[in-house]
């Protein structure tokens, strides 16, 4: 069915009384740019030629009117009147979008508007001719109604030789037009939305909603408080459920006593709004304490505005939590607020709280220092050590990039874009492993999935492909732990395929789909029993994790020194316990991640810790 849109601008009006046979006054003038229009008849506007207001086959008679001194065209005995725009007068109506025309009759219960088009010969039944109606019924007697019919709703072969305009109407009906012309104006806004709020895509296992058709939803004591001021529905948009607020100046939804939420470990808020006519958005969450009585004392809240919210489409808020600055209880949530500017009509649809983990996507803290003693080291780039000539860290053939970073003023090799990135370590710089048992190397990403070391010996001759003496052997250490520093000690024998040991010449790092890597401590060594050690002392227990006011710290040796920094690196606590367990106070420490930098025997290590 097509869409006809009309608007009454007297609706029901009467005009002096129910039995006017005349409009007591003219209609008001249009509105729409002259240079967008293409008039017949009006007053308001420049009018093109017409060849007649009323052709010999018509069934109805016409009379020149005019009302307070505004013209108009008068039918009588109406069945039907064209109307001729005919060759040379005929319209190319292709770059119009309405046509317009308003009626006026004190005694009609149908009024029909037809556009024929003569096509490009011109010609009445030529054979390219085609012709549509639209017609209204109902509408009321002796009042002013002004038709605004989409030039879509008028099913035309062609709209550029618009020759004739058929007014048709029953009853003997008499009829007053005025203002007829097409126009060419974007759409009015719809006042209903026509498409359904999308659905949310966070996952369930993260979500506490109160009202969405794509989670389960909690208890919620009332949608609209009797002390609220809007009026509520349930309606369906698209066959979704979707709440309606009319009049929309404040509205309360309460989730009380039993009912009230912890949000403590919640992240975001979340809703969808939709408005053709809201100039501003309110939302405002109220914690009633511990006592769960409003102003019991520990009541807090905060409300957050939203001017000039965008009109006529479906919004998306994704708020975080900490914008809700004095909202400073989070166990007992019992209200949300939604007000606006006190007409306006607002739906609203999938309301709901998030809880999300931040992704840190580099380091905050540097990598462990190794405590290998020198002796038995073959460095090629690390801080603790004496390091031999690399020739080039990324040579002109790798996947990926390589940049020089600092973390901690630490120097790191950040890899980006993962797929493999290979290290010349030069002819003339070859490392021969005799007496060398590991490969060691730590290793930090957010988003790797599997990490792979190849070492590339060329053999005796010093030259790649250059024999039968090359050998690559490889080492794929399968989903390594993301988001921390991993200890990487590889035993140099269980690299496959790499047959001679005496000429390295090349190290190649290979990852997957595009995964960021930072590298530092990448060395040789003749065993790893000492570190290995040191590190398992390292090890630390931090739980309850997540926490909100005290986390304790437990390691196989005496605590040294701990350093809690946040996701944009500043440190936010620092202590030395010089105990093998330690506790922090977190509770001042604002929701997220952290990484807690620990020092035991000397060796560093870190570790992810979440705030609720």
């Amino acid at each position: 069915m097509k869409n006809i849109y009309f608007a009454l601008l007297a609706p029901f009006a009467l005009i002096g009384s129910l039995n006017a046979q005349t409009p007591a006054a003219g209609q008001a003038d249009p509105t729409a740019p002259a240079a967008n229009v293409i008039s017949l008849f009006s007053g308001a506007y420049t009018n093109v030629p017409v060849n007649t207001w009323r052709t010999d086959w018509s069934e109805g008679i016409l009379e020149e009117f005019a009302v307070t001194g505004n013209d108009m065209k008068k039918y009588t005995n109406m069945g039907f009147v064209g109307i001729e725009t005919v060759n040379p007068n005929q319209i190319n109506a292709t770059g119009m979008t309405y046509f317009n025309i308003d009626v006026w009759s004190p005694n009609f219960t149908t009024v029909g508007i037809k556009l024929v088009d003569f096509g490009a010969d011109n010609a009445f039944q030529g054979g390219d001719d085609s012709e549509s109606q639209v017609s209204f019924a109902g509408l009321s007697q002796s009042a002013w109604h002004t038709l605004k019919i989409p030039m879509s709703s008028f099913t035309l072969l062609s709209k550029e030789h618009i020759s004739q305009l058929i007014l048709v109407s029953d009853n003997n009906s008499t009829l007053f037009i005025d203002n007829v012309y097409f126009s060419n104006e974007a759409p009015p806004a719809p006042v209903v939305p026509a498409i359904a709020a999308p659905d949310p895509t966070i996952a369930a296992a993260n979500v506490m909603s109160l009202f969405s058709g794509v989670y389960t939803n909690v208890p919620v004591d009332s949608w609209n408080t009797e002390w609220s001021q809007a009026t509520y529905e349930e309606v369906s948009i698209a066959g979704n459920p979707t709440k309606k607020y009319s009049n929309l100046s404040f509205n309360g939804i309460e989730t009380v006593g039993p009912n009230a939420l912890d949000i403590s470990e919640m992240t975001h808020f979340n809703l969808n709004v939709w408005s053709s006519d809201f100039t501003q958005l309110r939302i405002k969450l109220v914690d009633f304490g511990a006592d769960n009585e409003f102003q019991g004392g520990d009541d807090s809240e905060q409300e957050l505005i939203y001017e000039a919210p965008v009109q006529g489409q479906w919004i998306t808020y994704h708020i975080p939590l900490t914008s809700f600055a004095n909202l400073t209880g989070r166990e007992h949530l019992s209200q949300l607020i939604i007000s606006s500017n006190g007409s306006s009509t607002v739906y609203v649809d999938n309301v709901f709280f998030n809880s999300e983990e931040v992704v840190v996507s580099e380091p905050v803290t540097a990598a462990p220092t190794p405590t290998l003693p020198q002796s038995q080291v073959k460095s090629l780039f690390s801080g603790a050590y004496t390091n031999q000539a690399v020739e080039n860290w990324k040579t002109d053939w790798s996947l990926g990039t390589m940049t020089d970073v600092e973390i901690e003023g630490n120097a790191t090799k950040k890899y980006a874009a993962m797929g493999f990135v290979g290290t010349d370590i030069g002819i003339a710089n070859q490392v021969d492993l005799t007496g060398m048992t590991h490969f060691n190397m730590h290793v930090w990403s957010a988003d790797f999935t599997t990490f792979t070391v190849k070492i590339v010996d060329f053999g005796a001759n010093g030259i790649y492909d250059g024999g039968a003496d090359d050998s690559t052997g490889e080492y794929t250490v399968d989903a390594p732990a993301q988001g921390e520093w991993v200890t990487l000690a590889l035993p140099i024998a269980d690299f496959t395929g790499l047959v001679g040991k005496e000429h390295i010449s090349q190290l190649v790092f290979v990852s997957e789909g595009g995964a960021n890597i930072f590298a530092d401590n990448i060395y040789f060594s003749n065993g790893t029993t000492a570190g290995r050690e040191e590190f398992a002392k390292a090890q630390m227990l931090v739980y309850p994790n997540p926490a909100s006011d005290v986390i304790t710290l437990e390691a196989g040796d005496a605590i040294q020194k701990v350093a809690v920094y946040n996701v944009l690196g500043q440190q936010v606590l620092e202590t030395s316990p010089n105990a093998n367990a330690a506790t922090l106070n977190v509770s001042e420490l604002q929701s997220g991640v952290y990484m807690i930098n620990t020092t035991v025997s000397g060796t560093q290590s870190s570790s992810k810790f979440i705030k609720k």
